[in-house]
């Protein structure tokens, strides 16, 4: 029987739609690029090693050579991946890492940790463990929750890089599929850099939320993120003397631009007396913001701000604390942080908070002591 005009058609329709999803199935890839070692915000931001590779791409297929896996790409298939436009790729050798998954209470995320074996003690994996699960819990308290859990990975680079320390790290982009944890469990710093890279999981690389802003003007994003991030750093820090030496390297900073003492500057990125004299302190950065200028703001002024608000929400309003704020603020759409805030302060001390984040007055130590006694107690 002969088929109809209609019958034949569809036949044709469905034969180049299949034709189609086999070419795409079939189409090449392209083999991963050896690059030269970038340095990024932390470390080095791509990497060739014995068992990891951190490339730029155009976002197209990467061909995944045999025995290697993929790690937070957005697409895989029969031996290839692609990951996100303007983030690096990354790539493991599967017989050289271990995992663990963690279900993690008041997170949205399943989290799990994919480490190096050989350059990972067994006390090691306890202890990033616990870092993670209390990260993605206190950060996570603060953002809704989903119904559905997330995969999410958290890729353990420390050791794999041409030193131990933070700059000789190997720190890819970070992105909605994997967070980096890349410094070995004793270093001072690791739980520090998880916790700010997991609250921008939330802030930055999860769907939009609320944003905060000052009452009376916007704050950009981009300043937002990083104060709500800087602020986890220390706010969420489990240990109180790590907290009490981070904060005091902080203030020194502080002081040391406040009262225009160069003197006082060990380490850089400050120790440079063109541009530490130049600097403009603001957490909200000017459009030509220096690299100095984002280094103070974001990571010094931020943190620094935002714990001496906790002492005046503690002076103010017993009861409640900046965790509360944040949370109401990214559970309510239409919520500000600093409007809700200038509903416990009164009007004048709304507009020291103003003139500490405009670099215009300098945080007494009082407050930011009060603010850590806080977070050592709680």
């Amino acid at each position: 029987m002969k088929g109809t005009p209609r019958t034949i058609g569809a036949c044709i329709v469905a034969g180049t739609f299949l034709g189609l999803l086999f070419l795409l199935a079939s189409s090449p890839c392209t083999p991963i690029a050896q690059e030269k070692p970038e340095r990024g915000s932390h470390g080095f931001r791509t990497w060739t090693g014995a068992d990891i590779q951190s490339f730029t791409h155009d976002g197209g297929r990467i061909c995944i050579p045999e025995g290697w896996q993929a790690v937070g790409a957005e697409h895989t298939g029969s031996g290839w991946a692609t990951f996100a436009k303007g983030r690096t790729g990354v790539v493991v050798r599967s017989a050289a890492f271990a995992s663990t998954t963690l279900s993690v209470e008041r997170s949205e995320h399943e989290v799990t940790i994919l480490y190096p074996v050989s350059k990972t003690r067994t006390e090691d994996v306890a202890a990033y463990e616990t870092m993670v699960k209390d990260a993605f819990r206190n950060v996570g308290a603060l953002f809704p929750r989903a119904r559905i859990k997330k995969a999410h990975t958290v890729l353990v680079t420390a050791r794999l890089g041409s030193t131990l320390s933070e700059d000789g790290s190997v720190y890819p982009d970070p992105g909605p599929g994997v967070t980096f944890l890349i410094l070995p469990p004793e270093d001072l710093r690791a739980e520090e850099l998880l916790l700010h890279a997991v609250a921008h999981l939330y802030n930055r690389f999860t769907a939009p939320l609320p944003s905060f802003s000052f009452a009376d003007g916007g704050i950009p994003a981009s300043d937002r993120e990083e104060i709500e991030a800087s602020w986890a750093e220390t706010a969420f820090e489990s240990s109180p003397a790590r907290r009490a030496a981070r904060i005091e390297y902080l203030y020194n900073v502080h002081r040391a631009v406040m009262t225009k003492d160069f003197s006082l500057i060990r380490e850089p990125p400050f120790a440079d007396a063109a541009g530490f004299a130049a600097l403009r302190p603001g957490v909200v950065l000017p459009e030509d913001a220096t690299y100095m200028e984002e280094q103070y703001g974001h990571y010094v002024l931020a943190p620094l701000l935002m714990t001496a608000i906790e002492a005046l929400v503690q002076k103010y309003a017993s009861g409640t604390d900046v965790n509360a704020l944040l949370a109401r603020t990214h559970g309510t759409p239409g919520t500000e942080f600093f409007a809700e805030l200038a509903r416990l302060l009164p009007a004048e001390e709304m507009q020291r908070v103003r003139r500490f984040m405009n670099g215009e007055e300098a945080i007494p130590w009082e407050l930011v002591a009060e603010g850590m006694h806080y977070y050592d107690t709680r």
